[in-house]
């Protein structure tokens, strides 16, 4: 019988795989609280047509009191609802882009700890922004600008994450250069739709997995470097 041996797997292997239960507890979270969200969006509307039936339009504009009509109350009760499902894809954008950040300092650390090569202008940094971690990990041979990964979709998602956390989500004199590119002007605040927040999840995933592949080949390449010079030497 032919002896086992054991080939460890690239340490970035046990970062996807908790990226990936990250992941996906932000997607379960997101499609629980919209659907509840959207639901009771959906059954005040239905609460409207069926009074609608059987009152004039003018019960719509009688005062309710505090000088507020029936209309106005209605109107406002739907706009919150509205507000709060927006805020659920708000939570999980900036979780995600969270999870993504994570996972590049995560990176980092590997790249201190296996004595990889750390630019000068970063060797006291303990985080860096994504401009730098592009430049650190170029420096070691990883690219994560070039396709297939979607490096413009990735400033897309940082831009809509920090315009949320800085600014509530609306585009104000500060932010709009970063986002008139996608639609929006000034005085605007930023949707986030079903489709875009399944598109970052999978926008994530697909980077990091990338990064994961090129960083290990770096890494194994580093470490046989690192074995020949130790064996030079004795």
């Amino acid at each position: 019988m032919p002896k086992y041996i054991y080939k460890p797997r690239p340490i970035v292997n046990l970062n996807l795989i908790l990226l990936e239960a990250e992941l996906e507890t932000v997607s379960e979270f997101y499609d629980h609280t919209e659907f509840s969200f959207r639901k009771r969006v959906k059954t005040l509307e239905a609460q409207i047509q069926r009074e609608g039936k059987y009152h004039p339009k003018s019960y719509w504009t009688e005062d309710a009191g505090g000088g507020i009509t029936r209309g106005e109350i209605v109107s406002d009760q739907k706009t919150n609802l509205e507000s709060v499902a927006n805020l659920t894809g708000y939570f999980c954008v900036i979780a995600t882009y969270s999870i993504f950040e994570r996972f590049l300092y995560d990176l980092f650390g590997y790249i201190k700890r296996f004595k990889m090569l750390v630019p000068p202008k970063f060797e006291h940094n303990n985080w860096l922004d994504l401009k730098g971690y592009k430049r650190l990990l170029k420096a070691n041979g990883v690219d994560i600008i070039a396709p297939p990964i979607k490096y413009n979709e990735l400033i897309k998602l940082l831009n809509f994450r920090n315009a949320i956390a800085h600014y509530g989500g609306w585009v104000t004199p500060d932010n709009a250069q970063k986002l008139t590119g996608y639609g929006y002007k000034e005085g605007h605040q930023i949707t986030i739709s079903k489709a875009y927040f399944r598109s970052s999840i999978a926008l994530v995933r697909h980077t990091c997995q990338q990064l994961a592949k090129q960083f290990a080949q770096q890494l194994a390449a580093h470490e046989r470097k690192s074995a020949r010079k130790r064996s030079a030497k004795t």
